[in-house]
C-alpha cells in the first residue's frame, strides 16, 4: 500500500520524521497567531486614533480661541471719527474706547449707536465701519440747526426733534435763522418747526421769531414776528396753512400791524 510505503519501519527514522512534523505544525501555528496579533494591533491603533482625534481637535480649538482672546486682535485697536464737528470732544463722549473687547463692541453695535446719540443730541445718524478687522470708523452726521431758543438773552440751538442744546451759541446772522421764545414743551417746539418747514422759502426768510402766547382757552396760540415789522397771531399747528394767506393780506396794510388769524383774519395797527 502507498500510505504504508511512506513510513519506514526504522524507529529512529520515524522519530525524526515526527519531530519534523511537530516543528512544522508549531511554525504554522505561530504564523497564524502572528497574523492575528498584527490585525489586533492595527485595530487598536485605529481605535485609539478615532478616540484621540476629536479630543485633540477640541483642545486645539480651545487653545486657538484662548490665544485669540488674549491677543491684540481681539481688542479695538483704533477709533477714528468722520464728522464736521470737534473730534476730540466727540471721542471723549464715545461709549467705546481703544482696548475694548472687539466681539462685545460688534455684538452691541446698535446699543453703541444709541448711546452716541444719547450723549450728544446734535448727532442725527451714526454708522460704524471696520478697517483691518479691529479699527473702528464712526461716520457721524449732525442735525442742521436753523432754529434757536431764546432765553435770558442767550440763544440755544434746537434740532428738528425739538431738543434744545444746553450750551448757548452765538448767532452771526439772525436773518438766516428762526428764533423761538417762551416754549417749554418739546412737542410744541417740534410742531412749530414742522409747520415752519412747510412754508415757501420767501416766506421763511420773512419770519424772524415765533413766540409762545398761550392762554387757558387757547394753548396753541403763538405770535409770529416778521422782518417787515408786522406780527401774526395764530395757532402753531395751523402756522403753514394760515401763513399762506399772509402775502395777500400784507398788501392791504398801510402801517405795521398785528394780524390776528386765529379765527378769520383782521389787522390792528401796532401802537
Amino acid at each position: 500500500m502507498k500510505e504504508d510505503q511512506q513510513f519506514s519501519n526504522d524507529p529512529i527514522e520515524n522519530e525524526h520524521l515526527n519531530k519534523y512534523i511537530e516543528k512544522k505544525v508549531r511554525k504554522n501555528s505561530r504564523l497564524r497567531v502572528g497574523r492575528k496579533n498584527k490585525e489586533i494591533k492595527k485595530y487598536r491603533r485605529r481605535l485609539i486614533f478615532k478616540t484621540a482625534l476629536p479630543l485633540c481637535l477640541f483642545f486645539i480649538i480651545i487653545a486657538l480661541i484662548s490665544g485669540y482672546f488674549v491677543s491684540p486682535y481681539s481688542k479695538v485697536k483704533n477709533i477714528s471719527i468722520e464728522a464736521l464737528q470737534d473730534q476730540n470732544q466727540l471721542k471723549n463722549n464715545l461709549p467705546i474706547q481703544v482696548g475694548d473687547s472687539l466681539m462685545m463692541v460688534k455684538l452691541n453695535e446698535p446699543k453703541v449707536i444709541k448711546l452716541v446719540k444719547q450723549n450728544d443730541i446734535n448727532v442725527k445718524n451714526v454708522k460704524i465701519n471696520w478697517k483691518r478687522h479691529n479699527e473702528a470708523i464712526l461716520k457721524i452726521k449732525f442735525y442742521d440747526f436753523y432754529a434757536y431758543f431764546k432765553h435770558d438773552g442767550h440763544y440755544y440751538p434746537v434740532n428738528d426733534r425739538g431738543e434744545t442744546v444746553k450750551q448757548p451759541a452765538s448767532i452771526n446772522n439772525k436773518k438766516n435763522v428762526l428764533i423761538l421764545q417762551g416754549f417749554s414743551n418739546k412737542k410744541r417746539i417740534k410742531t412749530t418747526l414742522l409747520q415752519y418747514e412747510k412754508l415757501p422759502n420767501d416766506l421763511k426768510a420773512d419770519v424772524k421769531e415765533v413766540k409762545k402766547e398761550t392762554t387757558v382757552d387757547d394753548p396753541q396760540k403763538v405770535k409770529v414776528y416778521l422782518n417787515d415789522g408786522n406780527q401774526v397771531v395764530l395757532q402753531n399747528d395751523q402756522l403753514a396753512k394760515k401763513m399762506a394767506y399772509y402775502p395777500s393780506i400784507k398788501t392791504t396794510l398801510k402801517r405795521p400791524s398785528v394780524v390776528n388769524m386765529e379765527y378769520g383774519a383782521y389787522a390792528t395797527p401796532i401802537k
